[in-house]
């Protein structure tokens, strides 16, 4: 039932114009970044070498532009997410789906399946763009391969949490700007654990934070755990929301 649910979710996404809209804007911006940051390393190449401080360009390009394409999912995803659950709701469709044979965990994991699929096709092309780097040169597969978890793991814990938040109201705008809301606060986390270095608990809160083992090439099996945490932490709350309103649907 979670397959059905999750490919249901995913062709019904497909098919809405947004979704390709979205699509074709991210190409276009992470495109815009990824060659921006190439042009920059060509530029200060030489530079880096005379001061001995070239490291390849793996790291400032492709490191880099995965980086800021996180910032960009952060704005993109809510608007991915907010219909999910949230117009279930306002169509009142919801009920129909809470009174089959099947729990309220099994419509959020198949939503949010669904949901990471289509995110899943922006995600390879961006994936596929620093490859074209073999044709002139080099590419740190290792560097390059744990960034592109640490996006993946980002597009996961942002689509959790816009699940979650979809799941709460009936109104699509709202989940969206409230799923930006909270993925921005997070954000914001980072700042606050840098100016009180040492403190764990804000630590703890921005996804930021754990990602940048990844932008510097390793792979953290504390912050991949806690992108996972998270995101099922999120997804279960979604699913106890979802319980706790049966009643009341009704």
């Amino acid at each position: 039932m979670i397959g059905l649910l999750a490919r249901q979710e995913f062709s019904n996404a497909i098919r809405s114009p947004l979704a390709w809209v979205l699509f074709a804007a991210l190409q276009l911006i992470f495109a815009f970044i990824f060659f921006s940051l190439l042009e920059v390393f060509r530029q200060t190449s030489p530079q880096l070498v005379a001061a001995g401080l070239m490291h390849g360009v793996t790291e400032p390009v492709v490191a880099g532009s995965f980086t800021l394409l996180t910032f960009v999912l952060l704005l993109v995803v809510p608007l991915l997410t907010m219909r999910v659950l949230a117009e279930e709701r306002r169509d009142r469709t919801l009920v129909l789906l809470l009174s089959a044979p099947v729990t309220p965990l099994d419509i959020v994991l198949g939503k949010f399946l669904g949901i990471m699929g289509v995110i899943a096709i922006p995600l390879a092309l961006a994936a596929l763009m620093p490859l074209m780097l073999l044709a002139g040169g080099s590419l740190d597969f290792g560097l390059y391969l744990c960034a592109l978890a640490g996006l993946l793991l980002a597009a996961m814990f942002f689509c959790a949490v816009g699940v979650c938040i979809s799941a709460m109201t009936a109104s699509p705008a709202l989940a969206a700007v409230a799923t930006a809301f909270v993925l921005l606060l997070s954000w914001l986390a980072n700042w606050r654990t840098m100016e009180n270095a040492g403190d764990s608990t804000l630590e703890l809160l921005s996804w930021a934070r754990q990602l940048e083992p990844f932008w510097q090439g390793l792979f953290s099996t504390a912050a991949c755990a806690w992108f996972i945490i998270t995101s099922l932490l999120a997804l279960a709350l979604a699913a106890w929301w979802l319980n706790g309103g049966r009643g009341a649907m009704r």
